[in-house]
């Protein structure tokens, strides 16, 4: 990458010959229980990612969904930006989460916005008190990346994490022994 490139970007620009390589826009390390550092390769980072599944207990649409998302950030160590766009289609997951649990439940078909099903759900003592409040955080993710000016770049490490967070509360909305601890 140029340096005039660096300055428009702050990822490579894919070309034909470089787009099925190690994307090295910004070092992937990590640091290991020692407080050492490690470096760590594309199928590290994928083995992470693929290890947070859904449970059968959600739905095929949802569980779909989710696997989609988690797909594409698997593709983050050949093309870094494919974290963000992994990340920002997990808050989408959520929303179709909502929705699906509010069908289960029967809400009234009124209920059209994302705010009311999850409030909704919280009067129906489906979402704790807790649990709305983490809910409603993921919203405003949601809402964040759904309204954007310009291209953000998030790295692997909020990746996974945004990913085990949505998991979690997939989780709380659909699986048999949820709890509300994490």
């Amino acid at each position: 990458m140029n340096n005039s490139d660096r300055k428009r970007r702050q990822f490579r620009k894919l070309t034909r010959e470089n787009w099925r390589q190690f994307d090295e826009t910004w070092p992937f390390v990590w640091t290991k229980g020692d407080g050492s550092p490690d470096r760590l390769t594309p199928d590290d980072f994928a083995a992470m990612f693929l290890e947070c599944e859904l449970c059968e207990d959600v739905p095929d649409d949802v569980r779909n969904l989710f696997e989609v998302a988690r797909g594409v950030m698997c593709y983050g160590g050949l093309f870094y930006p494919a974290y963000t766009v992994g990340h920002d289609q997990l808050y989408k997951v959520l929303e179709a989460a909502v929705s699906h649990k509010c069908e289960q439940l029967q809400a009234p078909n009124s209920l059209k916005r994302y705010n009311d099903k999850i409030n909704w759900l919280h009067e129906r003592e489906v979402l704790t008190e807790k649990l709305l409040e983490r809910w409603q955080s993921a919203r405003a993710v949601r809402n964040m990346t759904s309204h954007v000016k310009r291209q953000w770049i998030i790295s692997p490490d909020i990746a996974l994490s945004s990913l085990s967070l949505v998991r979690f509360l997939i989780h709380a909305l659909f699986a048999q022994d949820a709890e509300d601890s994490s």
